[in-house]
C-alpha cells in the first residue's frame, strides 16, 4: 500500500478520491510510494499541499506508527563502551565478555573462596562439637556411660532411646565395615555377595542357591563367611532391638486408632524414619523363592571346632533344614506383625475390625435423620 497510514488513505479517498484511487491502481501489485518532498496535491482552493506535511499531520502521539517506535525521541543507540581497536581484536578472537559476564565472573571469583572457607569453618565446628571437650566421646569413656546418664528409661524417653539407636546402628555400620575388610584382605572379595546376604540373615542355603554357580566355593570358604558375618548378624540384631524400643516408646502415648495422633507423630518425630530403617533391616527374599540355579550345598566333612556362637554352623550334625525353618518361622510372625501394625495405622476401624459411622457435622445435611 502507496500510503504510509491508514488515516492518510481514508483522508486521501474523503478529500481527494482520483488520487487515492489512482495510487491504489498503481500499486495494487504491493509496490511502495517513495513519498518525497517533490510530489505535491492540489488542494481544493488550488494551493499546492506537500504529502510531508500530510504525514507530519497524521503521525500524532497516539497514533498507528507510535506502535513501531520508541517513546519521546525514538530508538536510542547506546555507546559500547569499546574503541574500533577493541571491537576489531574481540571480532578476530571470536568472542568477548560482556559487562555482566565480567562482573559475575569477578563476583564469583571473590566469594567462590568466602564460601568454601565458611564451609570448612562450618564442618570443623560440627566436628568439634561432636568429638571436642564436652562430648559424649569427650565426656564418657563407653556408650553404656552415657545411656545411664540420661534420665529415664529406654521405652518412656524417646531422646534416651534415639541416642541408643544411634549408637547400635554406629556398631552395626563399624563392624559390617571391619568384617569385609577382613575377608577382603583374605582373598575373598569375589565371595562379598555371598557373605553380605548372610550377614543380613538369609540362611546359608538360600544364599548358595542364589549365588552364581559360575563362582567356585569351597568348605572353608562358606566357613569363613558365616564365621565373620556372625558379629555383623549380632550387631544387626542389636540394632533392631534398638529401633523396636525407639518405637514403642514413640507409640507409648499415642492412640494409634486416632488418625489425628498419628499424623501428628508422623510429622513430629522421627516414626516414620524409624519404621523405613526397621523394615529396611529386616528385608529378606520371600520366602517360598527355593529354586535357584547355585550350587548345591556340598557335604559338611568333620573339621575342627572352633568353639563360640559359630560352632553350631560347622558341626557335621548341624541341622541347616531345621535353621531354614526356624527363621521362616520367625520371619513370618515378624511380617504379620508388621502388617498388623501398618493396618492399625492406616485404617484402625478394620484392624479391629469395627466400623465407624459420622454421628454429626456436614454429613447430616445429606442422609435421613434415623428414628
Amino acid at each position: 500500500m502507496p500510503f504510509q497510514s491508514e488515516k492518510q488513505r481514508r483522508f486521501l479517498h474523503a478529500n481527494h478520491p482520483e488520487i487515492a484511487k489512482r495510487w491504489e491502481r498503481d500499486y495494487a501489485n504491493g509496490g511502495i510510494l517513495d513519498i518525497n518532498e517533490s510530489e505535491e496535491i492540489i488542494s481544493d482552493d488550488g494551493n499546492d499541499i506537500e504529502l510531508t506535511d500530510y504525514n507530519a499531520a497524521f503521525d500524532e502521539p497516539t497514533g498507528v506508527k507510535s506502535l513501531f517506535q520508541a517513546k519521546d525521541g525514538g530508538r536510542i543507540g547506546f555507546f559500547t563502551g569499546m574503541r574500533e581497536a577493541e571491537q576489531k581484536a574481540q571480532q578476530d578472537t571470536g568472542g568477548g565478555s560482556t559487562n555482566r559476564e565480567r562482573g559475575i565472573q569477578q563476583a564469583y571469583e571473590v566469594t567462590a573462596p568466602a564460601v568454601a572457607k565458611e564451609k570448612q569453618r562450618q564442618d570443623e565446628l560440627r566436628n568439634l562439637i561432636e568429638t571436642g571437650p564436652g562430648s559424649p566421646i569427650e565426656k564418657y569413656d563407653t556408650q553404656a556411660q552415657h545411656l545411664a546418664d540420661l534420665p529415664g528409661k529406654l521405652d518412656d524417653n524417646p531422646y534416651k532411646s534415639r541416642v541408643n539407636v544411634n549408637y547400635k546402628n554406629d556398631n552395626y555400620q563399624q563392624t559390617l565395615a571391619n568384617q569385609k575388610a577382613k575377608l577382603k584382605s583374605m582373598g575373598l572379595t569375589k565371595l562379598m555377595p555371598l557373605f553380605l546376604m548372610i550377614a543380613f540373615g538369609v540362611p546359608p542355603m538360600d544364599a548358595l542357591k542364589a549365588f552364581p554357580k559360575t563362582i567356585s566355593i569351597t568348605q572353608d570358604d562358606l566357613r569363613s563367611l558365616i564365621t565373620h558375618g556372625l558379629p555383623v548378624m549380632k550387631a544387626k540384631k542389636e540394632l533392631i532391638e534398638a529401633l523396636e524400643i525407639h518405637k514403642g516408646g514413640l507409640l507409648k502415648d499415642v492412640d494409634i486408632t486416632n488418625p489425628n495422633e498419628m499424623v501428628n507423630l508422623e510429622e513430629t518425630t522421627d516414626f516414620t524414619d524409624t519404621m523405613n530403617q526397621l523394615t529396611e533391616l529386616t528385608a529378606t527374599p520371600e520366602d517360598d523363592d527355593t529354586g535357584g540355579d547355585g550350587p548345591e550345598l556340598p557335604e559338611v566333612p568333620q573339621v575342627v571346632s572352633i568353639g563360640g556362637e559359630s560352632e553350631q554352623y560347622t558341626q557335621p550334625e548341624f541341622d541347616y533344614w531345621g535353621f531354614i525353618k526356624e527363621r521362616q518361622a520367625q520371619k513370618k510372625a515378624y511380617d504379620e506383625k508388621m502388617a498388623q501394625e501398618n493396618l492399625m495405622i492406616q485404617q484402625p476401624g478394620l484392624a479391629y475390625g469395627q466400623q465407624f459411622f459420622n454421628r454429626g457435622g456436614l454429613a447430616n445435611l445429606f442422609r435421613v435423620k434415623n428414628q
